[in-house]
C-alpha cells in the first residue's frame, strides 16, 4: 500500500520537493523559444506515427510517443515540449534510485540537486528532441547495471528493456553499453561470471535494432561514403580535414559544467569557428576561468573518490569518459560532425563526478566548493531564460513577418533552411503558399557563381516583391556569398533583424529601374 505524502520519510519528502522544483524549472517559459531546425525534424517524424518507424534513426520510440502525446495535448510549442519536461523531471528520482548502490547519500543528494537545476539538462528538457530521453534511459540502464555488479547477474531483463528503449530513443545509447563493457573488462575475474548474461542482453538489443542500424549505415555511411573528407560540407569540416574540432572534448565538459548559456553563445562560437575572431570570447574569459577552476577541482576530486568507491562507482566514472571520447573518434572518422549532445550519455555521470568532488572533504571546503559550482549554474540558468543572446533562432518571428508582408505573385528566397516553417509554422511552405514562389540557395549550389546570380535575377524580375529569409545560413552559406551579393547589387527597403534570423525585402524591379540600371 502506498504511503500518503505526510507519511513519507524525510528523504522521500525532500526527493518529491526536489522533483517538483525541477519540474517547475523545466516548464518555466517552455513555450517562449521558437521551434528550431532540429525540433522541426522531430516534429516531421512524429507526424508519421508508425508509418516510418523503421526509417527514423533519430529516435523512433520518442517520435511515436510524441505522435500520440500531440493527439492528446495538441501541437503548440508548450504541449510538444512538455513531454521532454516530464522526462527531464523524472530523471531526478531516477538518478536517486540509480545511485543508491553506491551508498554515498551526501553525494547522491548533491547530484540530484545539480541535475534538477542544471541548465544543460533543462535546455534539453525544453526541446522537442530525444536527448533527455536518452539521458533518462542511461540513468536507468546504469542503475540496473550497478545492481547487477552487486547481485551477480540478476535483473538482466530490466537491463535489456532499458537498453532497447534507450537505443530506440537515440542510437548514441550504444556509448553507454561500451562504457558498461569497459567496466566489466576491467573487473577481471570478478566480472567473468556476468559476461554471459550481459552479452546475451546486448545481442538481443542489437538484433531488435537491426533495421535502424541498417538504415543508419545506408544513409550516413554507405551511400554517402562519409568517411571521405571531400564528401563532407564545408561548414562541417571544422579542421579542414575532419568534422572533429580541436576544442571538442574540453568544450563538451565545459557545457556539461555550465550549459550553453554561460560564456559565448552558440551563435558567437559559430562565428568564431568561421572568422577566428577572438573578440567574441575575450569578455567571457574571466568567468570561464573561474568556472573551469571550480568544476575542474570538483571533477578531479570526484574522479578520485569514485575510483576508490568500488566497482559500482567506477562504472559511473567510466560512463563520464567513454561516450565523450568515442563520439570524438566518430567525428574524426567523418561519420558525424562533432556535437556535445551526441555524447550526452556521459552527462549524468559527469554530474555525479562533480557532486562527489563537492561532497568530499570537510564542511567548510565543501560549502566553498559547492558555492563556486552553484554560482555559474545560477547565472547560466538566468541567462537561459532571459538573455536573448542564448535564445533559439526566431523562426516564429520570421514566419510572422513573411505572412504579414508576402502575397500572391511574390518571391521568397531562402538562404539556409526552412525546416521550422515547412514542418510547423507555415506548413507547405516549400511547395509555395497562395501563389508565392519559394526558392532555395542550396538548390543552385552546383551552378557557377554567375549562373546562380542570373537565376536569382530572373526570379526577382518576375516577382511583384522579393523577400530573402536568412535562417541558419552559416551552415549552407558559410562564406556569406549571398549576403554580400544582395547588399552590393540590390536596394533593401526593409531589413527585419531577429534572434538568429533575418528577413530582407528587396526593392521591386520597377523601383530599381527608377534609380538606374541594375543587374
Amino acid at each position: 500500500m502506498t504511503k500518503p505524502l505526510w507519511r513519507l520519510d524525510r528523504s522521500g519528502q525532500f526527493l518529491l520537493l526536489l522533483t517538483a522544483v525541477g519540474l517547475a524549472l523545466r516548464f518555466y517559459r517552455i513555450g517562449e523559444p521558437s521551434i528550431w531546425v532540429d525540433e522541426a525534424a522531430t516534429i516531421k517524424y512524429a507526424a508519421y506515427g508508425w508509418d516510418r518507424f523503421f526509417w527514423n534513426v533519430h529516435g523512433a520510440l520518442h517520435a511515436v510517443t510524441l505522435h500520440y502525446w500531440c493527439a492528446l495535448f495538441g501541437t503548440s510549442e508548450t504541449a510538444m515540449r512538455s513531454l521532454s519536461a516530464l522526462a527531464g523531471a523524472a530523471s531526478i528520482p531516477a538518478l536517486y534510485w540509480a545511485l543508491r548502490p553506491l551508498r554515498k547519500p551526501r553525494t547522491t543528494w548533491i547530484a540530484c540537486a545539480l541535475l534538477a537545476f542544471h541548465p544543460f539538462h533543462i535546455w534539453y528538457s525544453q526541446e522537442v528532441r530525444n536527448y533527455v530521453f536518452l539521458m533518462l534511459f542511461v540513468i536507468l540502464s546504469t542503475g540496473v547495471m550497478t545492481r547487477m555488479i552487486e547481485n551477480s547477474g540478476r535483473r538482466i531483463w530490466s537491463y535489456g528493456v532499458a537498453n532497447t528503449a534507450g537505443f530506440l530513443c537515440n542510437l548514441a545509447h550504444l556509448f553507454t553499453l561500451m562504457s558498461h563493457g569497459w567496466t566489466q573488462l576491467l573487473r577481471g575475474r570478478a566480472g567473468l561470471r556476468q559476461w554471459r548474461p550481459l552479452i546475451i542482453s546486448w545481442v538481443v538489443s542489437l538484433v531488435l535494432l537491426t533495421p535502424w542500424i541498417y538504415v543508419f549505415w545506408l544513409t550516413n555511411v554507405g551511400r554517402t561514403d562519409a568517411q571521405q573528407a571531400t564528401n563532407m560540407g564545408r561548414a562541417e569540416l571544422v579542421r579542414g580535414e575532419t568534422t572533429a574540432p580541436v576544442w571538442g572534448i574540453p568544450y563538451t565538459y565545459y557545457v556539461y559544467s555550465t550549459g550553453y548559456s554561460f560564456g559565448p553563445s552558440l551563435r558567437e562560437l559559430k562565428g568564431l569557428s568561421q572568422k577566428m575572431d577572438l573578440g567574441v570570447v575575450r569578455e567571457h574569459i574571466p568567468w570561464i576561468a573561474l568556472a573551469a577552476v571550480a568544476f575542474g577541482i570538483s571533477a578531479i576530486r570526484g574522479a578520485w573518490g569514485l575510483w576508490r568507491g568500488g566497482e559500482a562507482a567506477r562504472a559511473w566514472l567510466w560512463l563520464s569518459i567513454v561516450p565523450v571520447f568515442v563520439t570524438y573518434g566518430v567525428a574524426l572518422l567523418n561519420l558525424k560532425a562533432f556535437n556535445p549532445r551526441y555524447a550526452s550519455a556521459a552527462f549524468p555521470a559527469y554530474v555525479l563526478l562533480v557532486a562527489q568532488g563537492v561532497a568530499m572533504g570537510g564542511r567548510r571546503s565543501g560549502v566553498l566548493l559547492g558555492t563556486a559550482v552553484a554560482a555559474p549554474l545560477v547565472l547560466s540558468l538566468i541567462q537561459h531564460y532571459h538573455d536573448p543572446r542564448y535564445a533559439k533562432d526566431d523562426a516564429r518571428g520570421a514566419t510572422a513577418f513573411l505572412k504579414e508582408h508576402a502575397d500572391d505573385g511574390d518571391f521568397i528566397f531562402v538562404v539556409g533552411t526552412d525546416e521550422p516553417l515547412q514542418h510547423f509554422y507555415w506548413k507547405g511552405f516549400r511547395g509555395g503558399i497562395d501563389g508565392i514562389d519559394v526558392e532555395y540557395q542550396f538548390r543552385w549550389a552546383h551552378l557557377s557563381e554567375d549562373e546562380r546570380h542570373a537565376k536569382f535575377v530572373e526570379s526577382w524580375s518576375a516577382a511583384d516583391e522579393t523577400f530573402v529569409l536568412y535562417l541558419r545560413d552559416h551552415w549552407l552559406d558559410p562564406t556569406g556569398e549571398w549576403r554580400q551579393y544582395l547588399r552590393d547589387e540590390f536596394d533593401l527597403i526593409d531589413e527585419r533583424q531577429l534572434v538568429g534570423a533575418e528577413v530582407w525585402q528587396l526593392a521591386a524591379p520597377a523601383a530599381e529601374a527608377a534609380v538606374g540600371e541594375r543587374p
